[in-house]
């Protein structure tokens, strides 16, 4: 099975948005904890936006790893900025 950088790059996106989306309820101290259903939704918008932002030409100079590296950027703004909010 060949991987493309794309197909790659969606992996891994998936995989720090759904570590993004835990941080988040780390950070604000549920105190009944997070249930996978919150997370794996939360895990969703966010990867949503981060794909939708990597697979977009909204950056023409991007490309590669420095568009890669952008979408996960995003991710992480994305939670700290909600987990700021919720605080």
């Amino acid at each position: 099975m060949k991987l493309d950088l794309r197909n790659g790059t969606l992996l891994v996106l998936a995989i720090t948005a759904f570590a993004c989306a835990r941080a988040v309820f780390v950070v604000i101290a549920d105190p009944e904890g997070p249930n996978l259903p919150v997370v794996t939704v939360l895990a969703v918008i966010f990867f949503l936006v981060s794909a939708g932002f990597y697979v977009s030409r909204l950056l023409p100079g991007l490309a590669g790893i420095s568009r890669s590296m952008a979408a996960l950027v995003l991710q992480a703004v994305i939670a700290a900025g909600l987990a700021l909010m919720l605080r």
